[in-house]
């Protein structure tokens, strides 16, 4: 998910910064695009981590190269994710 969310916030910024140097002579246009760059700089990473977390709660299987699955045991008993991997399930009685 780092790397995904990575690349699309970098590519709306850029966006973003183009229009900013397209609209530079007009002035009115430059603090709302300054916002919007940080508003996208700092909600991108918090949407992409509570997606993946809702994911991995609701039970969604594990890419089966995955090692360690950290998460498995941050949840109370009663919250744990059901899941069908074996190998997350493994894992997380190491």
């Amino acid at each position: 998910m780092h790397a995904a969310t990575k690349s699309a916030t970098l590519g709306v910024i850029l966006i973003i910064i183009g229009t900013f140097i397209t609209f530079m002579g007009r002035g009115t246009l430059l603090f709302s695009l300054f916002f919007t760059i940080l508003f996208v700089f700092l909600t991108a990473p918090v949407a992409a981590m509570i997606i993946s977390r809702s994911a991995h709660r609701i039970g969604v299987e594990l890419w089966e190269n995955t090692q360690f699955d950290e998460l498995h045991d941050s949840y109370p008993d009663e919250l744990k994710p059901e899941r069908d991997n074996a190998k997350a399930e493994e894992i997380s009685t190491r």
